[in-house]
């Protein structure tokens, strides 16, 4: 690849070339020197598959790279010295099993690169930052693609020119264009009746089930008796029906369903496949897909629900709350669900799961295990956590997570020989959990309504002994600590992220990208938790972090570290948005710091845009 000739001159420059030998090669094509002179030599992990070289925008200016895509999937990105020739500041990125193939394309008329592979990536510099990102099109894989102009006319005979990209794959055409570069998340929406609360997929389907509710609203039953009754005018009954501003008319109680969703329908309005509305005032609140060992590992959809649940403090003369577990067959294929039956409980269902083939539930503060029955579920196991309100499960192995409305995490063991289920470890801080997830067997990371983000692990002396054969007894009878568990966990790392987190797995977002912790908050907010793999990443940050809160304060004055340990001192986290604004800086500023951390500029930025695209895009 020659690439185009820069402005002011007649040719280009320099030649790269690509090797069977898994290298590249560039080569002057200077006339006064030596033509074809070698001036550089890059060791690539397999052959390279295409070559573009294109003068792109980054923090310094215009700078030449070249994007070379490899036989393996591999795509790399260095910076060419326009005076020597020099490759640089080489970045890699793994895009799929594929070929990654390169074409040159322009966005809202700045140069980019369209990576075809396994899916189709955008390389192309960020609009405020001018750090170069690579993001995935939520489009088809293409087999090539190129650049098409097209003059549009306008009004007064003026003409503008249109930029697309027109791209092939297999005997289909297609002629896309790129808008808004700055926001590069992509979101869906399909209409649903009710707030939703919980979701879940049959292994075997691609549907979901959501089930959703909301309070102070009719019912179905309620609406229907309204609109039956004849002393009703109507003007009343034209009320009934839904408003797209203000939704259902409201009413006591609650108004809860289940609807079964195609996330891959392309119309909206054929999102939604099928619909059962619940009870009058019985809310759905939680929901799983179990396999039962008794039903030859069959999957079914089990809903939690809730009836009489007060919007607030309950009252003397309230109803009792109560809460059942309705089982659904899943029907071929998946779109449809049948009714097997419901077990009542004295109290609303707030979390169940799949554990070993059975049931795992949770009632209060207890934890049961139940196998799938003809007319109901039958009890198999039972035991009673430290805390109030049970508002979560995990597992791994014959290990349940156990996560309380008011007192943070709990570990409890299963003992299969015995049938039992025992608490043994426990949390000091009371934490008001919303959500939390294992990072491995002795490791959770959760959230609460404080906005706090934060892990827990269990002590390896507790663990091991929990797993012994024969420790239920021993861990029964062993003495509590505190009105407690006899262990206790230990904080790993603590930070306030200024938005309740409510969902929150591990999970890889990038193809061959490293494991995060990727959460959600009640504001919208999406982030991730990236873990460090050695010691000097983690000195680099934590110097950068300092460096930072010197050079780059807020405008409303408040102390960075203050705001990051709102409630409980920050421990073992470094703010990523922070280092961030480094991009945001002065070039004096980028100098200085980049100085006292003995490195270049370029150094610094690429460390930091390596943190971010290991993990995600």
């Amino acid at each position: 690849s020659m690439g185009d000739v820069p402005e002011g001159r007649v040719r280009a420059p320099f030649l790269v070339v690509g090797c069977d030998d898994s290298t590249i090669r560039v080569y002057s094509l200077d006339p006064g020197g030596e033509m074809l002179k070698s001036q550089s030599i890059q060791s690539l992990t397999s052959p390279p598959r295409s070559i573009e070289i294109l003068p792109m925008e980054d923090s310094t200016g215009m700078t030449t790279f070249v994007h070379v895509g490899l036989f393996s999937g591999l795509y790399l990105r260095a910076v060419l010295d326009d005076i020597t020739g020099e490759l640089g500041d080489v970045r890699s990125r793994f895009l799929g099993a594929e070929e990654a193939k390169l074409y040159p394309v322009a966005v809202n008329d700045s140069p980019a690169v369209l990576a075809c592979g396994a899916k189709t990536f955008l390389s192309y510099p960020h609009p405020e930052t001018k750090e170069l990102l690579l993001t995935p099109l939520d489009y088809h894989s293409f087999n090539c693609a190129s650049m098409l102009r097209s003059r549009v006319a306008g009004r007064k005979g003026q003409t503008s020119v249109r930029q697309s990209i027109v791209a092939l794959r297999g005997a289909e055409i297609f002629v896309f264009s790129i808008g808004d570069t700055s926001n590069n998340i992509l979101t869906k929406t399909i209409p649903l009746k009710h707030t939703p609360r919980d979701f879940c997929r049959h292994p075997d389907y691609r549907y979901f089930s959501v089930i959703q509710s909301d309070q102070n609203v009719l019912s179905k039953q309620a609406r229907e008796a309204l609109l039956a009754d004849p002393t009703r005018s109507e003007e009343e009954k034209k009320q009934m029906g839904p408003s797209e501003q203000f939704g259902w008319p409201r009413g006591p109680g609650w108004a809860s369903c289940i609807q079964v969703v195609d996330p891959t329908a392309e119309d909206e309005k054929d999102g939604v496949a099928y619909t059962i509305d619940l009870d009058s005032n019985e809310a759905a609140l939680c929901c799983d897909m179990v396999p039962f060992e008794n039903q030859d590992g069959e999957t079914f959809l089990l809903v939690g629900t809730g009836k009489n649940i007060p919007s607030g403090a309950p009252t003397p003369s309230s109803p009792k709350s109560t809460g059942s577990v309705h089982v659904y067959r899943v029907l071929d294929p998946g779109n449809e669900l049948e009714l097997i039956h419901k077990t009542d409980f004295d109290k609303p269902i707030r979390a169940l799961m799949p554990f070993q083939g059975r049931l795992a539930l949770a009632v209060g503060n207890e934890v049961f295990l139940y196998d799938l029955g003809m007319k109901a579920l039958l009890r198999k196991a039972r035991c009673r956590v430290p805390g109030t309100q049970i508002i979560g499960m995990k597992t791994q192995g014959s290990r349940i997570v156990v996560g309380d409305v008011q007192e943070s995490v709990c570990y409890v063991v299963y003992n299969h020989k015995d049938n039992k289920l025992t608490p043994f470890a426990d949390d000091v801080i009371a934490r008001w959990t919303t959500c939390f997830t294992m990072l491995d067997y002795d490791t959770v990371a959760g959230g609460d309504k404080f906005g706090n983000i934060w892990a827990v692990r269990c002590p390896k002396a507790a663990s091991d002994e929990a797993d012994e054969p024969g420790a239920a007894s021993f861990l029964a009878n062993e003495k509590a600590y505190l009105g407690g568990t006899p262990h206790r966990l230990a904080l790993q790392f603590h930070n306030f992220v200024q938005d309740i987190p409510m969902s929150m797995q591990k999970t890889t977002l990038v193809p061959g990208g490293q494991e995060v912790i990727f959460w959600a908050g009640l504001q919208g907010t999406l982030g991730v938790f990236v873990p460090f793999v050695d010691r000097e990443d983690v000195d680099f940050f934590g110097s950068l972090e300092q460096h930072l809160r010197t050079e780059d304060p807020p405008i409303c004055g408040r102390d960075h570290l203050m705001y990051r340990s709102y409630y409980i001192p920050v421990k073992g986290c470094i703010d990523g948005d922070l280092c961030e604004r480094y991009f945001l800086l002065s070039r004096d500023k980028k100098e200085r710091i980049a100085g006292d951390l003995d490195r270049t500029v370029r150094e610094v930025e690429k460390k930091i845009g390596e943190m971010r695209t290991r993990v995600a895009f």
